[in-house]
């Protein structure tokens, strides 16, 4: 259970070890790790549900140890929703439900890892 975070009170009488903060909150100018594995793998499926502005979170994957990205892109744009407003998408890559759930099912395979990264480029309040 989320003892912090944005999902402190979620799933509260789970206990805890079930698991984290299920969302953050990325500030202006900041950048947060979705996700990082240092092996061999493939990533099956991405699922979020992002808040505010689509075009200001800028999603980047890093495979191998790069140093520059494979993938830069706005998240909206990587879900096929790329005009600021939910769009459903059905389709065997992407679906988007209401509620701007996006998902992906691009198999992406790695040989020594991966890093997932957004950025909000938004403006600072």
């Amino acid at each position: 259970m989320a003892t912090e975070g944005t999902g402190a009170a979620a799933a509260r009488d789970l206990g805890r070890g079930w698991k984290i903060s299920p969302s953050v909150k990325i500030k202006s100018g900041e950048s947060f790790v979705l996700g990082e594995v240092r092996d061999q793998g493939i990533i099956q499926h991405i699922w979020m549900t992002p808040t505010g502005n689509w075009r200001w979170s800028i999603l980047r994957i890093y495979w191998d140890g790069e140093a520059q990205p494979s993938v830069e892109v706005p998240v909206g744009d990587f879900f096929a929703n790329g005009w600021g407003a939910y769009a459903p998408v059905s389709s065997l890559a992407v679906c988007v439900n209401p509620g701007s759930a996006f998902n992906c099912y691009w198999p992406m395979p790695f040989r020594k890892g991966f890093k997932i990264t957004v950025e909000n480029v938004g403006p600072r309040t």
